[in-house]
């Protein structure tokens, strides 16, 4: 999945403001999913894998059943086992029935995977399903409950494994991926855009025995509910409202989200989308961020009429839009943590380390309590401070074994390039420094779609790219090319023939975007 690029701001902007756009340094990392000859070698026979089978039940919200997807791909790879296309189970809280075709392109899934792991849509005739959760005698096994069980400290293949089943494999069902990416070039168009993924549905409030903030009459319906299912609420049932929150445990409502903002430097014009479900309280719940920043839109008001009839029982599509259009937002601020937060923090790396603000709760709220004796100004520059190295810059998951690399890509699945430092620094401005503003932009809008093809340096869809590809695998055998989900290949060690193939890139969407021009003008003649 490949996103809109970030969007080039103009107008008379405070210093607050240029920095709240600015795009984190990326220091030259790209994406490398370079396995190692042991790897490959057994992929050809596991790869084929007609006699054992794993089955695999998975629960929760979209971004949970990713995660447990991406650990079924690694467990079937470990077990040397064919894969059987997960079941999605019935979600007991929104009832969504939607089946892994529905939400996912299976076909797409299968060909990635086909050099890691044999899928199969069913289980053959000879292989009967049974309730066991061990392997048995027809070599099948059936696993539920998958979430968070697979240890994250894994050796460097299965890592790579789990990143391309996550950013690559996983790839949203056409219907869906052709709607979301609609609805994302209408925001898009418009110039840069904030997403925040605001967690205020009523079941968020009941799982973490936080408070609304709406009043005693909102808290009381939650009070009545979260009595009625214990069984819902997550973490530590012994502590109070006032320490869940001071301890980073509840999410930000509307007002928070509105003084980080503010604190931030984002301007009041920024327009800003709301990705999440339907808000507890409704209108009233929005009211202190709609007040601040009145330029608010949802994937309702995006979409046209009809487009979104479709899916309004399926919660699970609704959040993949939000996905779709949150991925390719200029900033993206979790108003908790959670699924979501985390995906989304390792696919913006991934895909050139975008800004991703990840809300400091522990330190900012108690500072949210002094208003009136500490002044805005003051407030602002305290929470840029506290903020200044959580904003989407790379961060190494060795520092922390226990860290997600679906969260954390950087080292495993990140290759840093001295070349492609050289090019993002130098280059790059070369090149594109000729007047055309926004060189890259509306060739995106037309050529998106088409985007993963324009590897030329490793890809087999361009001649040019055969070309090439051929000439780096003619060198000598230290030379390996990496793929790029951005187009920004490395051939490493060969330094004239890697700056060739990013000139070469940087030539073809240069063209692009004086076609788009034209379209453009035509358009709009």
């Amino acid at each position: 999945m490949v996103p809109l690029p970030p969007r080039a701001v103009a107008g008379n902007l405070t210093v607050e403001e240029e920095e709240f756009w600015r795009q984190p340094d990326g220091e030259g990392y790209r994406p490398c999913l370079d396995f190692s000859i042991g790897y490959r070698k057994k992929s050809v026979r596991i790869s084929k894998e007609k006699k054992k089978f794993l089955v695999v039940a998975v629960s929760g919200g979209l971004n949970q059943q990713r995660n447990q997807i991406v650990d079924a791909v690694v467990i079937a790879r470990i077990l040397e086992a064919a894969l059987v296309v997960p079941v999605l189970q019935v979600n007991r809280v929104w009832g969504d029935e939607s089946e892994f075709s529905d939400i996912f392109d299976v076909e797409y899934f299968k060909k990635t995977l086909k050099a890691d792991v044999h899928v199969v849509s069913s289980l053959p005739s000879t292989h009967l399903v049974s309730r066991q959760s061990i392997l048995n005698e027809e070599g099948l096994l059936v696993l539920k409950g998958l979430d968070s069980r697979l240890s994250k400290n894994l050796p460097p293949d299965l890592q790579k494994l789990r990143c391309k089943v996550a950013f690559h494999a996983l790839r949203f069902a056409p219907p869906i991926r052709e709607l979301g990416n609609r609805i994302t070039r209408r925001m898009w168009i418009e110039g840069p855009y904030i997403a925040i993924h605001l967690r205020l549905e009523k079941d968020v409030w009941i799982r973490t025995g936080c408070s609304t903030g709406l009043g005693p009459k909102y808290d009381q319906i939650i009070a009545n509910d979260r009595g009625s299912h214990p069984e819902f609420l997550t973490g530590k049932s012994n502590m109070s409202y006032t320490q869940r929150k001071l301890s980073g445990q509840c999410p930000l409502n509307a007002f928070e989200v509105t003084k980080l903002l503010k604190g931030l430097g984002a301007p009041r014009g920024a327009r800003v989308y709301i990705a999440g479900g339907e808000p507890f309280g409704g209108k009233k719940a929005l009211k202190p961020l709609l007040e601040e920043y009145p330029n608010l839109v949802t994937k309702e008001m995006l979409a046209k009429e009809g487009e979104l009839r479709p899916y309004t029982k399926r919660p699970s599509v609704l959040a993949a839009i939000d996905y779709i259009v949150s991925l390719s937002s200029d900033v993206f601020v979790p108003s908790h943590g959670g699924n979501m937060g985390r995906a989304m923090e390792g696919h913006r790396a991934y895909v050139g380390h975008r800004k991703y603000i990840k809300p400091n709760k522990r330190m900012m709220l108690p500072l949210f309590e002094e208003v009136g004796l500490i002044s805005e100004r003051e407030m602002g520059r305290v929470i840029r401070e506290m903020h200044r190295k959580s904003e989407g810059q790379p961060v190494l998951r060795s520092r922390r074994r226990d860290r997600d690399v679906i969260a954390f890509p950087v080292p495993e699945c990140m290759f840093w390039g001295f070349l492609t430092l050289i090019y993002d620094r130098i280059l790059r401005p070369l090149i594109s420094d000729t007047g055309l503003h926004g060189w890259y932009s509306l060739a995106t809008i037309y050529f998106w779609p088409a985007m993963p093809q324009m590897r030329l340096c490793s890809s087999i869809n361009f001649p040019v790219g055969r070309r090439l590809k051929g000439i780096c695998r003619g060198r000598k055998k230290r030379l390996r090319l990496s793929d790029s989900v951005l187009g920004l290949p490395h051939c490493r060690g060969a330094i004239p023939l890697t700056l060739t193939c990013l000139m070469l890139n940087e030539f073809l969407l240069k063209s692009l975007s004086i076609w788009g021009d034209f379209i453009f003008t035509l358009n709009n003649a």
